[in-house]
């Protein structure tokens, strides 16, 4: 065995010395280095999808990067670009967790921000809450994603559907409701905390639950079933093809019963595009944000800023989710700006989602603020609720604020 000895003055103290502060200065460094930040840039990831009946909820993706990549040209955050990585997962679970792995495995990602989808976000939740990584402001009413207590790295923007219920109980008891049947999808979790909210909100009602199963032959069933209760008001707790199939029928046979419905996120086209086909009913949708067609100072820095975007994204002017997306990618700058005061990496930005105190955004709807904490995930309590008579559709002004509960 041979023995290799270091030359003498290696040994000496002051090289003992040098040697230590290097290794003191490279220790500082990788404790202070933060995945998906660099010298120059900041890089969040998103999930969504750009193809079939969820395809329309890509305004709201569009809407996030093409914010941020404005933001980018006005010097970022602290001199830092913000890039929004935007990986299209089909809303299919298995492809989100691959995508978000990857992303994490390659330390590309400072968070995740916006995602859309209900079983997507919650695979992206399972995974970024075992890790430690912010998963912030995004879009599903599965409702059961944004406990404190059980996911302390998830935070949603929309409404937790036992708030939006809550709001539906309080607009119902200022209209004095008395008889309200409820056509929803049995075992939905979004639909049963909806109408526990709304229960708890407003205890006097004379509530009638009409659930429906898969087929559409049951949900024809229902739907003529509960038009035979004849009700005060309808709540369609439906989406999509279900939403359309459903409330032409319902408004044809009791036209002077409003349907109230879920989020203006999910719902707004399908209402519009159901109005459009029928005379006379009144169609009711809750939202957070304003109206694109709002004549008012917000509106009018929203339409600015959207003169300089994409041609596909000026097209989509009145879509309430490039609304959406331009509101949460301010609220994305925003908790940026709060982390970067703070000694910037994943728990200050988290600490930063976690203390909006009465926060105002343009294009938020007027008489709501943003307010969360490190118990409370739900920055939005309360909805603005906007109305639509059928047979007068047009480009967005027919639509109408009635206010907020």
């Amino acid at each position: 065995m041979s023995i290799t000895l270091l030359p003498k003055g290696l040994l000496q103290p002051r090289f003992i010395v040098l040697l230590a502060a290097l290794f003191s200065t490279w220790a500082s460094y990788a404790m202070t280095v933060v995945p998906g930040v660099s010298e120059n840039r900041i890089r969040l990831g998103m999930t969504a999808t750009y193809k079939g009946g969820v395809g329309e909820f890509a305004g709201l993706a569009d809407a996030m990067r093409a914010y941020l990549a404005s933001l980018s040209g006005k010097g970022g955050i602290g001199g830092k670009a913000v890039d929004l990585i935007i990986t299209d997962d089909n809303m299919q679970a298995y492809r989100t967790k691959r995508i978000v792995n990857g992303m994490l495995k390659k330390k590309m990602i400072l968070a995740v921000v916006g995602s859309i989808g209900g079983r997507t976000n919650s695979t992206t939740a399972r995974i970024l809450n075992e890790r430690e990584v912010p998963h912030l402001f995004f879009s599903s009413w599965r409702g059961d994603l944004d406990s404190p207590e059980e996911r302390p790295w998830s935070m949603t923007l929309i409404p937790h559907p036992q708030v939006a219920g809550a709001a539906i109980g309080r607009y119902l008891a200022a209209r004095k409701a008395q008889q309200v049947a409820v056509l929803y999808p049995a075992g939905a979790h979004f639909a049963e905390r909806s109408i526990a909210g709304l229960e708890e909100a407003n205890s006097t009602l004379q509530l009638e639950k009409v659930p429906f199963g898969i087929a559409i032959e049951e949900l024809d069933a229902r739907t003529e079933e509960l038009i035979r209760l004849k009700p005060d008001v309808v709540l369609n707790l439906t989406f999509g093809q279900q939403l359309r199939h459903s409330a032409a029928r319902i408004a044809a046979s009791l036209p002077a019963a409003p349907q109230v419905f879920g989020l203006d996120l999910w719902t707004a086209r399908e209402v519009a595009a159901t109005a459009a086909q029928v005379s006379g009913a009144t169609f009711i949708v809750p939202s957070i944000v304003k109206n694109a067609s709002s004549n008012d100072a917000d509106t009018e820095t929203f339409s600015a800023w959207l003169e300089g975007q994409s041609a596909e994204l000026k097209a989509r002017r009145g879509d309430p989710a490039v609304v959406y997306g331009y509101v949460t990618g301010q609220l994305v700058e925003h908790v940026l700006r709060q982390a970067n005061e703070n000694g910037f990496g994943r728990a200050s930005l988290m600490r930063a989602a976690q203390a909006l105190k009465g926060l105002r955004l343009p294009m938020l709807a007027d008489g709501l603020s943003l307010e969360t904490s490190a118990t409370d995930h739900n920055p939005a309590d309360r909805m603005v609720f906007r109305q639509l008579t059928a047979g007068t559709h047009g480009a967005g002004p027919d639509w109408s604020d009635i206010g907020v509960w």
